[in-house]
Protein backbone atom coordinates (compact mmCIF):
# COMPACT_ATOMS: atom_id res chain seq x y z
CA UNK A 1 0.00 0.00 0.00
CA UNK A 2 2.94 2.32 0.99
CA UNK A 3 4.75 1.45 -2.51
CA UNK A 4 1.15 2.20 -4.12
CA UNK A 5 1.06 5.97 -3.15
CA UNK A 6 4.33 6.39 -3.70
CA UNK A 7 4.11 5.36 -7.46
CA UNK A 8 1.28 7.32 -7.74
CA UNK A 9 2.33 10.39 -6.96
CA UNK A 10 5.61 9.72 -8.28
CA UNK A 11 3.65 9.63 -11.73
CA UNK A 12 1.44 13.11 -10.49
CA UNK A 13 5.23 14.38 -10.16
CA UNK A 14 5.84 14.10 -13.77
CA UNK A 15 2.29 15.45 -14.54
CA UNK A 16 2.33 18.20 -13.27
CA UNK A 17 6.37 19.18 -14.41
CA UNK A 18 6.33 17.91 -17.71
CA UNK A 19 3.84 20.88 -19.03
CA UNK A 20 5.68 23.30 -17.14
CA UNK A 21 8.89 22.29 -18.34
CA UNK A 22 7.25 22.25 -22.03
CA UNK A 23 5.64 25.60 -21.55
CA UNK A 24 8.89 27.46 -20.91
CA UNK A 25 10.42 25.38 -23.50
CA UNK A 26 7.37 26.85 -25.89
CA UNK A 27 8.55 30.68 -24.78
CA UNK A 28 12.40 30.45 -24.27
CA UNK A 29 13.87 33.65 -25.52
CA UNK A 30 10.00 35.23 -26.10
CA UNK A 31 9.11 36.52 -23.15
CA UNK A 32 6.96 38.99 -24.96
CA UNK A 33 4.60 36.56 -26.94
CA UNK A 34 4.58 34.54 -23.43
CA UNK A 35 0.36 33.60 -23.33
CA UNK A 36 -1.77 33.15 -20.40
CA UNK A 37 -4.06 30.89 -22.15
CA UNK A 38 -1.38 28.58 -22.75
CA UNK A 39 -0.72 28.62 -19.32
CA UNK A 40 -4.40 28.47 -18.45
CA UNK A 41 -3.99 24.95 -20.81
CA UNK A 42 -1.14 23.39 -19.81
CA UNK A 43 -2.10 23.74 -15.82
CA UNK A 44 -5.40 22.68 -16.20
CA UNK A 45 -4.50 19.44 -18.30
CA UNK A 46 -1.85 18.69 -15.14
CA UNK A 47 -4.33 19.59 -12.16
CA UNK A 48 -6.99 17.39 -14.23
CA UNK A 49 -4.58 14.39 -14.82
CA UNK A 50 -4.27 14.21 -10.98
CA UNK A 51 -7.88 14.58 -10.41
CA UNK A 52 -8.65 12.08 -12.64
CA UNK A 53 -6.07 9.70 -11.30
CA UNK A 54 -5.23 10.06 -7.46
CA UNK A 55 -3.88 7.33 -5.35
CA UNK A 56 -7.45 5.58 -3.14
CA UNK A 57 -7.44 4.75 0.15
CA UNK A 58 -10.32 3.78 2.31
CA UNK A 59 -12.17 6.83 0.51
CA UNK A 60 -9.74 9.03 0.46
CA UNK A 61 -8.01 10.98 -2.60
CA UNK A 62 -4.23 11.59 -2.68
CA UNK A 63 -3.03 13.72 -5.54
CA UNK A 64 -1.15 16.86 -6.84
CA UNK A 65 -3.73 18.84 -8.13
CA UNK A 66 -2.97 21.62 -6.31
CA UNK A 67 0.30 22.37 -7.57
CA UNK A 68 -0.42 23.67 -11.01
CA UNK A 69 -3.34 25.77 -9.25
CA UNK A 70 -0.55 27.37 -7.25
CA UNK A 71 1.59 28.06 -10.52
CA UNK A 72 -1.21 29.51 -12.39
CA UNK A 73 -1.87 32.23 -9.73
CA UNK A 74 1.51 33.24 -8.52
CA UNK A 75 3.38 32.82 -11.84
CA UNK A 76 0.19 33.95 -14.20
CA UNK A 77 -2.62 36.19 -13.61
CA UNK A 78 -5.07 35.85 -11.11
CA UNK A 79 -7.52 35.47 -14.10
CA UNK A 80 -5.61 32.39 -14.75
CA UNK A 81 -5.50 31.52 -11.02
CA UNK A 82 -9.64 31.21 -11.30
CA UNK A 83 -9.86 29.66 -14.31
CA UNK A 84 -7.99 27.01 -14.06
CA UNK A 85 -9.62 26.17 -10.06
CA UNK A 86 -13.00 26.57 -11.96
CA UNK A 87 -12.03 23.84 -14.31
CA UNK A 88 -10.45 21.77 -11.79
CA UNK A 89 -14.17 21.93 -9.67
CA UNK A 90 -16.24 20.94 -12.58
CA UNK A 91 -14.01 18.42 -13.20
CA UNK A 92 -14.41 17.14 -9.38
CA UNK A 93 -18.03 17.81 -9.76
CA UNK A 94 -18.38 15.72 -12.48
CA UNK A 95 -16.37 12.58 -10.87
CA UNK A 96 -18.65 12.79 -7.99
CA UNK A 97 -18.50 10.22 -5.14
CA UNK A 98 -18.84 9.88 -1.78
CA UNK A 99 -16.04 13.24 -1.43
CA UNK A 100 -17.56 15.29 -3.93
CA UNK A 101 -18.59 17.96 -1.13
CA UNK A 102 -14.96 17.80 0.49
CA UNK A 103 -13.56 18.16 -3.18
CA UNK A 104 -15.62 20.88 -3.72
CA UNK A 105 -14.88 22.73 -0.29
CA UNK A 106 -11.35 22.41 -0.39
CA UNK A 107 -10.80 23.67 -4.23
CA UNK A 108 -12.96 26.75 -3.30
CA UNK A 109 -10.99 26.94 0.28
CA UNK A 110 -7.75 26.44 -1.60
CA UNK A 111 -8.22 29.06 -4.39
CA UNK A 112 -9.73 31.65 -2.30
CA UNK A 113 -6.52 31.89 0.08
CA UNK A 114 -4.29 31.49 -2.97
CA UNK A 115 -6.02 34.24 -4.63
CA UNK A 116 -5.03 36.43 -1.64
CA UNK A 117 -1.70 35.35 -1.42
CA UNK A 118 -1.19 35.78 -5.14
CA UNK A 119 -2.19 39.86 -4.40
CA UNK A 120 0.24 39.91 -1.97
CA UNK A 121 3.21 38.39 -3.88
CA UNK A 122 1.89 40.46 -7.25
CA UNK A 123 3.52 43.38 -5.34
CA UNK A 124 6.85 44.69 -7.08
CA UNK A 125 8.41 44.77 -3.42
CA UNK A 126 7.76 40.82 -2.22
CA UNK A 127 8.06 39.31 -5.92
CA UNK A 128 11.42 38.56 -4.58
CA UNK A 129 9.88 36.21 -2.34
CA UNK A 130 7.34 34.62 -4.91
CA UNK A 131 9.12 31.20 -4.32
CA UNK A 132 8.37 31.38 -0.96
CA UNK A 133 5.43 32.68 -0.92
CA UNK A 134 4.12 29.65 -2.90
CA UNK A 135 5.89 26.96 -0.56
CA UNK A 136 3.59 28.52 2.01
CA UNK A 137 1.19 28.78 -0.05
CA UNK A 138 1.30 24.72 -0.79
CA UNK A 139 0.94 23.91 2.96
CA UNK A 140 -2.44 25.18 3.53
CA UNK A 141 -3.58 21.99 0.61
CA UNK A 142 -1.54 19.59 2.70
CA UNK A 143 -3.00 20.78 6.29
CA UNK A 144 -6.67 20.29 4.63
CA UNK A 145 -5.28 17.14 3.20
CA UNK A 146 -4.07 15.41 6.82
CA UNK A 147 -7.11 17.17 8.51
CA UNK A 148 -9.74 15.26 6.09
CA UNK A 149 -8.14 12.23 6.89
CA UNK A 150 -8.12 12.00 10.28
CA UNK A 151 -11.58 13.46 10.61
CA UNK A 152 -12.95 10.69 7.97
CA UNK A 153 -10.77 7.74 10.34
CA UNK A 154 -12.41 9.46 13.53
CA UNK A 155 -16.20 8.98 12.10
CA UNK A 156 -15.00 5.59 11.20
CA UNK A 157 -13.77 4.90 14.25
CA UNK A 158 -10.11 3.42 12.69
CA UNK A 159 -8.35 6.21 13.85
CA UNK A 160 -6.35 4.12 16.26
CA UNK A 161 -6.06 1.26 13.97
CA UNK A 162 -4.58 3.58 10.94
CA UNK A 163 -2.67 6.23 12.66
CA UNK A 164 0.51 4.51 11.60
CA UNK A 165 -0.36 3.83 8.00
CA UNK A 166 -2.13 7.67 8.40
CA UNK A 167 1.13 8.84 9.33
CA UNK A 168 3.62 7.40 6.68
CA UNK A 169 0.92 8.37 3.56
CA UNK A 170 1.13 11.85 5.52
CA UNK A 171 4.89 11.50 5.08
CA UNK A 172 5.35 10.56 1.38
CA UNK A 173 2.07 12.73 0.39
CA UNK A 174 3.89 16.45 2.00
CA UNK A 175 7.20 14.93 1.14
CA UNK A 176 6.74 14.55 -2.53
CA UNK A 177 4.10 17.65 -3.36
CA UNK A 178 6.52 20.25 -1.23
CA UNK A 179 9.40 18.69 -3.81
CA UNK A 180 7.14 18.71 -6.67
CA UNK A 181 6.15 22.41 -5.46
CA UNK A 182 10.00 23.46 -5.20
CA UNK A 183 11.15 22.44 -8.32
CA UNK A 184 8.20 23.89 -10.23
CA UNK A 185 8.41 27.26 -9.16
CA UNK A 186 12.55 27.59 -9.07
CA UNK A 187 12.06 26.37 -12.79
CA UNK A 188 9.45 29.40 -13.44
CA UNK A 189 11.65 31.68 -11.44
CA UNK A 190 15.10 30.51 -13.52
CA UNK A 191 13.15 31.32 -16.44
CA UNK A 192 12.24 34.97 -15.21
CA UNK A 193 15.81 35.15 -14.22
CA UNK A 194 16.83 34.76 -17.46
CA UNK A 195 14.36 37.20 -18.84
CA UNK A 196 15.71 39.91 -16.34
CA UNK A 197 19.31 38.84 -17.59
CA UNK A 198 18.44 39.41 -21.07
CA UNK A 199 16.47 42.45 -20.54
CA UNK A 200 19.29 44.41 -18.62
CA UNK A 201 22.15 43.19 -21.11
CA UNK A 202 19.89 44.77 -24.17
CA UNK A 203 19.31 47.82 -21.88
CA UNK A 204 22.83 47.83 -21.05
CA UNK A 205 23.77 47.40 -25.05
CA UNK A 206 21.37 49.85 -25.70
CA UNK A 207 22.90 52.43 -22.91
CA UNK A 208 26.40 52.04 -23.97
CA UNK A 209 25.86 52.42 -27.93
CA UNK A 210 24.01 55.93 -26.62
CA UNK A 211 26.66 56.90 -24.73
CA UNK A 212 29.42 56.17 -27.14
CA UNK A 213 26.86 57.76 -29.95
CA UNK A 214 26.91 60.85 -27.92
CA UNK A 215 30.59 61.15 -26.81
CA UNK A 216 31.37 60.85 -30.32
CA UNK A 217 29.15 63.83 -31.36
CA UNK A 218 30.42 66.21 -28.47
CA UNK A 219 33.76 65.54 -29.09
CA UNK A 220 34.24 65.64 -32.52
CA UNK A 221 31.54 68.70 -33.46
CA UNK A 222 31.84 71.19 -30.60
CA UNK A 223 35.09 71.61 -30.05
CA UNK A 224 35.20 73.02 -33.79
CA UNK A 225 32.14 74.92 -33.44
CA UNK A 226 33.36 76.56 -30.40
CA UNK A 227 36.21 77.51 -32.18
CA UNK A 228 34.01 79.11 -34.84
CA UNK A 229 31.82 81.05 -32.53
CA UNK A 230 34.87 82.72 -31.16
CA UNK A 231 36.39 83.72 -34.32
CA UNK A 232 33.41 84.85 -35.46
CA UNK A 233 32.95 86.86 -32.45
CA UNK A 234 36.22 88.42 -32.47
CA UNK A 235 35.31 89.44 -36.50
CA UNK A 236 32.14 91.11 -35.49
CA UNK A 237 33.91 93.27 -33.16
CA UNK A 238 36.17 94.45 -35.93
CA UNK A 239 33.66 94.68 -38.50
CA UNK A 240 31.86 97.69 -40.03
CA UNK A 241 28.06 97.79 -38.62
CA UNK A 242 26.32 96.96 -42.55
CA UNK A 243 27.07 93.39 -41.96
CA UNK A 244 26.31 92.74 -38.87
CA UNK A 245 23.03 91.36 -39.19
CA UNK A 246 24.59 88.31 -41.06
CA UNK A 247 27.14 87.61 -38.36
CA UNK A 248 24.28 88.07 -36.16
CA UNK A 249 21.98 85.25 -37.74
CA UNK A 250 25.57 82.86 -38.34
CA UNK A 251 26.08 83.09 -34.41
CA UNK A 252 22.56 82.34 -34.21
CA UNK A 253 22.47 79.07 -36.00
CA UNK A 254 25.79 78.34 -34.16
CA UNK A 255 23.80 78.22 -31.11
CA UNK A 256 21.39 76.75 -32.39
CA UNK A 257 23.45 73.85 -33.61
CA UNK A 258 25.09 73.51 -29.81
CA UNK A 259 21.53 73.48 -28.50
CA UNK A 260 21.25 70.61 -30.88
CA UNK A 261 24.45 69.16 -29.56
CA UNK A 262 23.16 69.38 -25.96
CA UNK A 263 20.39 67.47 -26.97
CA UNK A 264 22.26 64.57 -28.31
CA UNK A 265 24.48 64.67 -24.90
CA UNK A 266 20.95 64.34 -22.75
CA UNK A 267 21.22 60.46 -24.60
CA UNK A 268 23.86 59.92 -22.50
CA UNK A 269 23.21 61.31 -19.30
CA UNK A 270 19.31 63.24 -19.03
CA UNK A 271 20.42 66.55 -16.72
CA UNK A 272 17.33 67.11 -14.31
CA UNK A 273 16.96 70.65 -13.15
CA UNK A 274 16.17 71.87 -9.73
CA UNK A 275 13.29 69.33 -8.44
CA UNK A 276 10.05 71.17 -7.33
CA UNK A 277 6.76 69.67 -6.62
CA UNK A 278 4.52 69.60 -9.46
CA UNK A 279 0.85 69.98 -9.33
CA UNK A 280 0.17 66.91 -12.35
CA UNK A 281 -3.27 67.86 -13.22
CA UNK A 282 -2.33 71.61 -13.79
CA UNK A 283 0.52 70.54 -15.45
CA UNK A 284 -1.31 68.46 -17.87
CA UNK A 285 -3.72 70.92 -18.87
CA UNK A 286 -1.25 73.58 -19.35
CA UNK A 287 0.63 71.14 -21.81
CA UNK A 288 -2.95 69.97 -23.31
CA UNK A 289 -4.03 73.61 -23.96
CA UNK A 290 -0.61 74.37 -25.52
CA UNK A 291 -0.52 71.81 -28.16
CA UNK A 292 -4.43 71.97 -29.28
CA UNK A 293 -3.61 74.83 -31.93
CA UNK A 294 -1.07 72.25 -33.40
CA UNK A 295 -3.38 69.36 -33.36
CA UNK A 296 -6.08 71.67 -34.92
CA UNK A 297 -3.60 72.27 -37.55
CA UNK A 298 -2.99 68.85 -38.03
CA UNK A 299 -6.73 67.60 -37.90
CA UNK A 300 -6.87 65.82 -34.88
CA UNK A 301 -9.33 66.61 -32.15
CA UNK A 302 -7.27 66.51 -28.95
CA UNK A 303 -9.49 66.31 -26.29
CA UNK A 304 -9.51 67.99 -22.59
CA UNK A 305 -7.85 65.69 -19.68
CA UNK A 306 -9.94 62.95 -18.79
CA UNK A 307 -9.40 62.28 -14.52
CA UNK A 308 -11.81 62.23 -11.31
CA UNK A 309 -9.04 62.93 -9.35
CA UNK A 310 -8.78 66.46 -7.86
CA UNK A 311 -5.17 67.04 -8.08
CA UNK A 312 -2.27 64.62 -8.11
CA UNK A 313 1.73 65.83 -7.03
CA UNK A 314 4.87 64.64 -8.04
CA UNK A 315 8.50 65.65 -7.44
CA UNK A 316 10.56 66.56 -10.43
CA UNK A 317 11.48 68.80 -12.91
CA UNK A 318 9.00 70.99 -14.31
CA UNK A 319 10.11 71.65 -17.57
CA UNK A 320 11.70 68.30 -18.29
CA UNK A 321 8.41 67.04 -17.49
CA UNK A 322 6.91 69.31 -19.80
CA UNK A 323 9.43 68.20 -22.57
CA UNK A 324 8.77 64.73 -22.22
CA UNK A 325 4.84 64.98 -22.18
CA UNK A 326 4.86 67.13 -25.18
CA UNK A 327 7.10 64.84 -27.03
CA UNK A 328 4.58 61.78 -26.62
CA UNK A 329 1.72 64.08 -26.95
CA UNK A 330 2.88 65.31 -30.56
CA UNK A 331 3.66 61.79 -31.34
CA UNK A 332 0.36 60.71 -30.49
CA UNK A 333 -0.89 63.95 -32.46
CA UNK A 334 1.16 63.10 -35.56
CA UNK A 335 0.30 59.61 -35.88
CA UNK A 336 -3.62 60.06 -35.62
CA UNK A 337 -3.78 62.59 -38.20
CA UNK A 338 -5.43 63.31 -40.17
CA UNK A 339 -8.64 63.31 -38.43
CA UNK A 340 -7.84 61.40 -35.56
CA UNK A 341 -8.76 61.81 -31.98
CA UNK A 342 -6.12 61.29 -28.94
CA UNK A 343 -6.96 61.37 -25.40
CA UNK A 344 -5.09 61.98 -22.11
CA UNK A 345 -6.16 60.59 -18.63
CA UNK A 346 -4.99 60.90 -15.15
CA UNK A 347 -5.63 57.87 -12.38
CA UNK A 348 -3.95 57.83 -9.02
CA UNK A 349 -3.06 53.61 -9.09
CA UNK A 350 -1.04 53.23 -5.14
CA UNK A 351 2.38 54.81 -4.71
CA UNK A 352 2.18 56.33 -8.38
CA UNK A 353 0.19 58.99 -10.37
CA UNK A 354 -0.33 57.50 -14.17
CA UNK A 355 -0.66 59.34 -17.20
CA UNK A 356 -2.10 57.42 -20.47
CA UNK A 357 -1.94 58.89 -24.05
CA UNK A 358 -4.56 57.16 -26.21
CA UNK A 359 -4.60 57.88 -30.16
CA UNK A 360 -6.29 56.58 -33.33
CA UNK A 361 -3.89 56.19 -35.30
CA UNK A 362 -2.26 53.50 -37.23
CA UNK A 363 -0.68 51.66 -34.56
CA UNK A 364 2.16 49.64 -34.35
CA UNK A 365 3.06 45.86 -34.63
CA UNK A 366 4.68 43.89 -32.15
CA UNK A 367 8.39 43.69 -33.84
CA UNK A 368 7.75 47.89 -33.79
CA UNK A 369 6.79 48.02 -30.57
CA UNK A 370 9.78 46.04 -29.33
CA UNK A 371 12.14 49.14 -31.35
CA UNK A 372 10.93 51.66 -29.47
CA UNK A 373 13.49 53.73 -27.61
CA UNK A 374 15.84 51.94 -29.71
CA UNK A 375 18.92 54.69 -31.11
CA UNK A 376 17.36 56.02 -34.67
CA UNK A 377 14.36 53.84 -35.16
CA UNK A 378 10.49 55.79 -35.69
CA UNK A 379 7.50 55.07 -37.29
CA UNK A 380 7.64 58.57 -38.95
CA UNK A 381 9.30 58.64 -42.42
CA UNK A 382 11.71 61.28 -41.40
CA UNK A 383 11.56 60.67 -37.80
CA UNK A 384 14.57 60.09 -35.55
CA UNK A 385 13.66 58.33 -32.84
CA UNK A 386 15.87 60.57 -30.38
CA UNK A 387 12.96 62.23 -29.47
CA UNK A 388 11.02 58.77 -27.66
CA UNK A 389 14.47 58.02 -26.68
CA UNK A 390 15.09 61.37 -24.60
CA UNK A 391 11.84 61.53 -23.05
CA UNK A 392 11.77 57.72 -21.87
CA UNK A 393 15.27 58.13 -20.27
CA UNK A 394 13.70 61.71 -19.16
CA UNK A 395 10.75 59.56 -17.05
CA UNK A 396 13.31 57.17 -15.81
CA UNK A 397 15.36 59.17 -14.38
CA UNK A 398 12.77 60.73 -12.60
CA UNK A 399 11.80 57.56 -11.10
CA UNK A 400 9.23 56.70 -13.29
CA UNK A 401 8.27 54.34 -15.81
CA UNK A 402 7.10 54.35 -19.76
CA UNK A 403 4.90 51.34 -21.56
CA UNK A 404 3.35 50.92 -24.69
CA UNK A 405 0.40 49.01 -26.16
CA UNK A 406 -0.12 49.03 -29.56
CA UNK A 407 -2.53 47.68 -31.96
CA UNK A 408 -2.23 48.20 -35.58
CA UNK A 409 -4.86 50.11 -37.36
CA UNK A 410 -6.53 51.09 -33.92
CA UNK A 411 -4.13 53.18 -32.15
CA UNK A 412 -1.32 53.70 -29.16
CA UNK A 413 -1.70 53.70 -25.76
CA UNK A 414 1.67 55.10 -23.90
CA UNK A 415 1.01 54.71 -20.08
CA UNK A 416 3.62 56.88 -17.97
CA UNK A 417 3.93 56.10 -13.95
CA UNK A 418 5.52 58.48 -12.07
CA UNK A 419 5.65 58.08 -8.09
CA UNK A 420 3.21 60.20 -6.29
CA UNK A 421 4.27 62.45 -3.84
CA UNK A 422 1.73 62.55 -0.91
CA UNK A 423 3.42 65.33 1.25
CA UNK A 424 2.97 68.75 -0.43
CA UNK A 425 3.12 71.75 0.34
Amino acid sequence: MIFGIFEKLILHVLIVLVPIILYLMIYEGQPKKRNQLVLIGFMSISSILCVSYPFHDNGLLWDLRFVPIVIAFMYGTRTSGLVVSAIVLLVRVYQGGDMVVYGMIGLVVNSIFFLMLSYFVKDQMHQSNRLKMSMLGILIPIGLQLILAMVKLLREGTLQADVDELFVFSAVYTSLILFTMFVAASLYEMFLRRERMQDELLYAVRQQSISELSASIAHEVRNPLTVVKGFLQLMKEDDTQSKQEYYQLILSELNRAENIIHEYLTLSKPQLGESMTVPMKECLIHTITLLTPYAFKEGVLLKELQTKEQEAFVYTDRSKLKQAIINFLKNAIEASAPSGEVEVTMNIKKQFVEVEICDTGKGMSKEELAKIGTVYYSTKEKGTGLGTMVSIRLIEEMGGSISYASEVNKGTTVQILLPLKKDHE
